[in-house]
C-alpha cells in the first residue's frame, strides 16, 4: 500500500484526470509515472513553460512527497 497522505491524495484526485484507479492500484511506479506525464503536459507555466506553474509545483511537491516516503523510506 503507497504511502500518501488524505490531503495530497484528494488533491490529486481532483487536478490530475483518471488518477483513482491508480491510486487504488496501489503501485508506486505508477502513480509516479502518471504524475510525471500530467506535469509533462499540464505543469508548466508560458511563454516558454520552463518554470512550473502553481498547479505545477504543488503537484511536484506531492510527486517529492510520494517518491521519499515510498521509495526512499522504503530503502532504509
Amino acid at each position: 500500500m503507497i504511502k500518501i497522505s488524505a490531503e495530497d491524495r484528494q488533491y490529486l484526485l481532483e487536478n490530475i484526470p483518471d488518477i483513482g484507479t491508480i491510486l487504488s492500484d496501489g503501485s508506486t511506479r505508477k502513480i509516479l509515472e502518471k504524475i510525471d506525464m500530467f506535469l509533462m503536459t499540464d505543469g508548466f507555466a508560458p511563454p516558454h513553460y520552463e518554470e512550473y506553474n502553481a498547479l505545477g509545483r504543488k503537484v511536484q511537491r506531492i510527486y517529492n512527497r510520494i517518491y521519499g516516503d515510498n521509495v526512499l523510506g522504503a530503502e532504509e
